[in-house]
């Protein structure tokens, strides 16, 4: 390729200075390889990667002219013994239009090419916001949209970047395993799920301090909730939880009753408890476990 010619021509050249460092390399490994011959491998190998740049590019260009469907039709193909599991999945992905076959501004097909300006953590953060799908549904979608992503970039070397999952990254050092996390999760009710959200994802606010959080301390355009002694920052559906919840209110405590009265931790506990056991944890189980890290 262009930007490494000059280098490269520099490497297979015969230098008679005694300072160029190429020169002085060569005298050291003269009595394993001459320098002849090591000029000449080294020409060899200058060409011969030099075509196969050329080649993966054309290649890639090829691939990137490509329905972005097309990638994931031989995806499907190539995980034949997962198509019981992955399936429903996958349909579910283009019907609530996770995944699009047309370019929403320009109507066209949309190709390989347009994914790789994507940001799909965007998409990811959109499956984790659709409130209306149950939680681990939502967790199958992002699992199996992060697998079709993984295998794409490893098929196209890289053209489209590798994709990790968001939420999994933030919590990778906590005690309490992300997978068991979302379990427990989904024994609990709505309210007590943002609670337990706002404990696991948010490194260290205690207790008191999330069920005392204001409405005036989130910031959905910034995604950062202002606790008493830290700022902190969250996945996007964490704020759609928490609209959901507030709903027209403005002012106040985001965690309130039926009849408007505080939520108190003992009832936080309990309720903890009761889901902890529900999946099978260890007991004793308590909201300090959701924010332990290793």
């Amino acid at each position: 390729m262009p930007r490494y010619s000059a280098t490269r021509k520099q490497c297979t050249a015969h230098s008679d200075s005694s300072d160029d460092p190429i020169s002085a390399i060569f005298q050291l490994c003269a009595p394993h390889l001459p320098q002849k011959t090591l000029t000449q491998s080294s020409a060899t190998f200058v060409q011969a990667s030099t075509a196969l740049h050329e080649a993966h590019e054309k290649i890639i260009k090829q691939i990137a002219r490509e329905p972005f469907l097309a990638a994931f039709m031989v995806w499907i193909q190539e995980i034949k013994p997962l198509h019981v599991q992955i399936i429903p999945s996958v349909k579910l992905l283009f019907e609530e239009r996770f995944i699009d076959i047309l370019c929403k501004k320009k109507g066209v097909v949309v190709t390989i090419g347009d994914a790789r300006d994507f940001d799909h953590k965007i998409i990811i953060e959109a499956i984790r916001c659709r409130r209306e799908l149950p939680l681990l549904i939502r967790e199958q979608l992002v699992t199996t949209y992060l697998s079709f992503i993984q295998w794409l970039s490893e098929e196209t070397y890289g053209y489209i970047s590798k994709l990790g999952d968001p939420d999994l990254m933030k919590v990778k050092d906590k005690v309490l395993p992300y997978g068991h996390f979302i379990t427990f999760l989904d024994a609990l009710k709505e309210k007590d799920q943002i609670v337990a959200k706002l404990l696991y994802y948010g490194g260290t606010p205690t207790l008191e301090e999330v069920l005392h959080v204001q409405i005036q301390d989130v910031d959905f355009a910034k995604k950062t909730i202002r606790f008493h002694a830290q700022t902190v920052s969250y996945p996007a559906h964490v704020f759609a939880d928490i609209q959901a919840i507030i709903n027209t209110r403005t002012h106040g405590k985001i965690f309130l009753s039926r009849q408007n009265a505080s939520f108190s931790p003992s009832r936080i506990f309990r309720n903890f408890k009761e889901a902890a056991k529900q999946v099978g944890f260890a007991a004793p189980f308590s909201p300090a476990v959701l924010t332990s890290s290793h």
